[in-house]
C-alpha cells in the first residue's frame, strides 16, 4: 500500500496510528500492517488533510474538496456543506471538553458541531466567515486556540473570543 504525502498522523486509543494522505486517503497502522481508507470505502476525498480521534474513539479525518468523515466502529459517514458544514476543504479539527467538534476550513472560516447538527461559526472582530483556520488545538485547561493563515492566533476561553496580540 502506497501512503503517498503525510498531511497528519496521530496515535489511536487501541494503539493503532492513524495518518492521512494528501493523495491516498486514511490509513490505519496497527501491529506492522497498513490499511487503507480510500474513497472506495465511502470517503468523498482521497486528499485528507487533517485527523483527531475523539474521546470515544471515532476518527475524523477533514478532506480538500470532499468535506470530512467520521470513522465509527469501521463505519464511515461523511459530512459537507450539505450537513451545514461551512466549506468542503476541512484542514483542522479538534474537540473540546463540551464534546463539541470544530472544523477550521480553508476559506470557509470555522465550523462547529454538537448533537450531529453542523453550523458555521461566527466571530465577529475575530474571525471572519471566509477566513482559513489552519491549525485547531485545546489546552488542557480547557482553551481551544486556533491559527488563522494570516498569523492571527485566536483563543476561545470561557466562551468568549480573544486575538493573542502578539501574533
Amino acid at each position: 500500500i502506497k501512503v503517498g504525502r503525510v498531511t497528519a498522523f496521530r496515535p489511536g486509543s487501541g494503539g493503532d496510528w492513524w495518518v492521512a494522505s494528501r493523495e491516498n486517503g486514511l490509513h490505519r497502522w496497527r501491529d506492522g500492517q497498513i490499511t487503507a481508507i480510500t474513497t472506495a470505502d465511502g470517503l468523498w476525498s482521497n486528499r485528507s488533510m487533517a485527523l483527531m480521534e475523539d474521546r470515544e474513539g471515532n476518527v475524523w479525518v477533514g478532506t480538500d474538496g470532499g468535506g470530512f468523515s467520521r470513522l465509527r466502529r469501521k463505519q464511515l459517514t461523511t459530512y459537507s456543506v450539505e450537513n451545514g458544514v461551512s466549506h468542503t476543504d476541512v484542514v483542522s479539527i479538534a474537540e473540546d471538553r463540551q464534546g463539541r467538534t470544530w472544523l477550521g476550513t480553508f476559506g470557509g472560516g470555522l465550523c462547529v458541531g454538537e448533537q450531529g447538527q453542523w453550523r458555521p461559526f461566527l466571530a465577529p472582530g475575530v474571525l471572519a466567515p471566509d477566513d482559513t483556520v489552519m491549525a485547531l488545538c485545546q489546552s488542557r485547561d480547557g482553551t481551544l486556540w486556533l491559527g488563522r493563515k494570516t498569523g492571527k492566533l485566536c483563543r476561545l476561553r470561557n466562551e468568549r473570543w480573544e486575538v493573542e496580540s502578539r501574533s
